[in-house]
């Protein structure tokens, strides 16, 4: 059995769920523009550029590319901070008496548990290989 090395830092099971995120991120993206396709286009744009570049680190990862785990962190972080941002506006607004955008905002808000949960799998996965590293140069 091939150990993760720095030229192999995504494990298949952590790419499988960069494919898994990444087409729930589309789908969000979807259900956001369905709401409201005349404002919402944004919506469609971000889940499906973001997600599909999630499923493209996911599968590069899997194919052992090297910087395939760095591209993951950093769109990832992306769309989290992205999410942050959008998602206080778009409760501030709620909270300011526009109801319409309630959905939105919870559409925003479930991108970003999606990306906190994605961010939290690369980083246990990233210590992951590091112990495996220090283990196998041990022995």
């Amino acid at each position: 059995m091939k150990t993760p090395n720095a030229y192999h830092p995504v494990n298949t099971q952590t790419a499988g769920y960069l494919v898994i995120f990444g087409i729930l991120l589309i789908l969000l993206g979807v259900a956001g523009y369905l709401s409201h396709p005349e404002k919402a286009y944004t919506a469609l744009i971000f889940g499906g550029v973001f997600g599909a570049l999630w499923i493209l680190c996911g599968i590069l990862g899997a194919k052992g590319i090297r910087g395939s785990r760095v591209a993951a962190l950093a769109a990832v972080g992306l769309v989290a901070l992205t999410c942050v941002w959008r998602a206080t506006l778009g409760w501030l607004a709620v909270a300011n008496g526009q109801s319409e955008k309630v959905f939105a905002a919870l559409v925003i808000t479930l991108m970003f548990a999606v990306s906190a949960s994605m961010l939290s799998v690369l980083l246990k996965g990233r210590r992951m290989v590091g112990a495996e590293k220090q283990a196998g140069g041990l022995q």
